[in-house]
């Protein structure tokens, strides 16, 4: 064919539309006689129900941009035999934005336009690129230091204040609900939804954008969790997604997933704070949190009431020891003062007597010496006769007055040691068999001893 201007359309060689397209299926059909494999990324399944057809638009990136696309189709009865093999080998079913390797023979109609048939998917392949992108993202948060960034974060204590990113009307979230109120008379938790798209191509910017909108009020919450349930496996690879997972890894709050994915991890169970698979398993342990918060109270409380029981059982002990002590040491002491006073007692007579004895020599003495002294002067005569009375009665009122002094000071000590007044001042007097006791030895077990008091006496039976 060639270009021609309008004025040369009624000379030139004109074909019809039908024409044009037989001529591009003969040469397709010519050119492309096989079935090829062929490697792509299926950005959108559109299986149809009804029928069980789909009609995938393939296609090739450079980048984020989009350099290469096609329409494809697989007939009902071979996606069923293609899809359960596929969920065989990489424990999902086919969904989009999965990269696949599948063979296809490629076919122009003139209706329906260029297309590729799909006869066959190569499971493997696709398994193979979910690992390499998951191990991707895994080993980039591991070089830029994010991959343990949720683990580290402290968790609370009383995770009492909760930021909930779930679907309001999920059999998960319903379930994590329940057993809340369940507990809600014994503890005190409160949550907020913040709802999002879970699964599916727009699930990952969803709870980005709801991780966002938490981080912005953070103050207000202890820990995020995300939570689903009851939606299926299909939609899922946004959990291995770099950029969630990078989110959650850094996130300031302790992020709780369960988000229902019993087989492999997904990159954000690894980077979350704690992975409990399902919502119930969440709702568990932020109840199993506060049971261990209590269960330390109760152990702390048994442990300090032992201290003080340990403590006043120590100073009663303490203090009983000194108790007996100080008995012990009174009982001595007034042992020993009463048989110091019973010796005193014993002596008190045979001492006045030498007192008095003493004194009534004295008297002599001075009496003797007056009688010398008179004579003296009589015979010496160096006074005159006169003056002889005056200087005796001065004489005499000196010695009279001298030993006046002296029997009043003799009656001061004895009054002092009186037995009467040792009493009052506090001793006691202990006589058995009307003999006083002066030592241990002489009391026996089983015999009457009477004490004396400053007021009275008492009778005891010694033992």
């Amino acid at each position: 064919m060639t270009n021609v201007s309008p004025s040369d359309a009624p000379s030139a060689k004109v074909f019809t539309l039908s024409h044009v397209a037989a001529s591009i299926q003969a040469i397709v059909a010519k050119n492309y006689p096989g079935r090829y494999w062929i490697k792509a990324e299926m950005a959108r399944l559109h299986r149809y129900p009804h029928s069980g057809h789909c009609y995938p638009d393939l296609v090739e990136k450079s980048g984020d941009k989009v350099i290469t696309q096609f329409r494809a189709i697989i007939w009902g009865d071979i996606f069923q035999s293609i899809n359960q093999q596929f969920k065989e080998v990489t424990g999902k079913p086919l969904q989009d934005g999965m990269n696949i390797l599948f063979l296809a023979s490629i076919t122009f109609h003139p209706q329906y336009g260029l297309s590729l048939h799909i006869h066959d998917i190569e499971p493997s392949f696709t398994l193979g690129e979910m690992t390499r992108q998951r191990m991707a993202a895994i080993n980039r948060l591991k070089q830029d230091g994010d991959f343990d960034l949720n683990h580290q974060l402290p968790f609370p204590v009383l995770p009492a204040r909760i930021a909930v990113i779930s679907v309001e009307t999920s059999k998960g979230y319903n379930d994590f609900c329940n057993i809340l109120h369940e507990h809600g008379n014994r503890y005190k938790i409160g949550w907020e939804l913040f709802p999002a798209l879970l699964q599916g191509a727009n699930a990952g910017p969803s709870i980005i954008g709801k991780l966002e909108e938490i981080d912005r009020e953070k103050n207000l919450f202890d820990v995020v969790a995300i939570v689903r349930g009851g939606g299926g496996e299909i939609g899922l690879d946004c959990y291995d997604e770099y950029t969630l997972s990078r989110v959650i890894a850094r996130f300031p709050l302790p992020v709780i997933t369960g988000i229902g994915h019993a087989t492999n991890q997904t990159v954000v169970e690894m980077v979350a704070y704690s992975n409990k698979i399902t919502p119930t398993d969440v709702a568990y342990s932020i109840i199993n949190a506060f049971k261990e918060a209590e269960n330390a109270l109760q152990i702390a409380a048994i442990r300090i009431n032992n201290s003080v029981k340990r403590i006043t059982d120590f100073q009663k002990q303490r203090l009983d020891q000194q108790g007996l002590s100080i008995a012990h040491r009174v009982r001595n002491r007034v042992t020993s003062q009463t048989i110091r006073l019973n010796r005193f007692y014993d002596l008190l007579p045979a001492y006045t007597r030498s007192v008095v004895l003493a004194e009534r020599n004295l008297l002599a003495a001075t009496t003797g010496r007056m009688e010398s002294a008179v004579k003296t002067i009589i015979t010496s005569a160096k006074f005159p006769l006169s003056a002889i009375p005056d200087r005796l009665l001065k004489v005499y009122r000196w010695v009279h007055n001298d030993q006046l002094r002296q029997l009043s000071h003799l009656e001061q000590r004895l009054q002092q040691a009186d037995p009467e007044v040792m009493l009052k001042r506090g001793y006691s007097i202990t006589t058995v068999d009307g003999q006083i006791i002066r030592s241990i030895i002489q009391v026996k077990s089983g015999v009457e001893i009477v004490t004396r008091l400053t007021d009275g006496t008492f009778i005891s039976t010694t033992k």
